[in-house]
């Protein structure tokens, strides 16, 4: 596991890393995650190496 931070495509649009981590677009980051879990969207890490490299974004209470 690495600590590195890669960027993310959701049904075909790429997230860089500074919008999912810096503090002033945690609240658009947390919507498109929301909205990807709730229409079951296509998320995939933009990292290196073979495969599809599939993410399953969850929704948890008080967050």
């Amino acid at each position: 596991m690495t600590s590195r931070v890669y960027s993310v495509s959701i049904d075909g649009r790429n997230y860089s890393a500074a919008f999912q981590t810096e503090s002033q677009y945690s609240a658009a980051w947390e919507k498109v995650l929301s909205h990807a879990h709730e229409t079951k969207l296509s998320v995939r890490c933009c990292c290196m190496g073979r495969g599809q490299k599939l993410l399953a974004p969850k929704k948890y209470a008080n967050r």
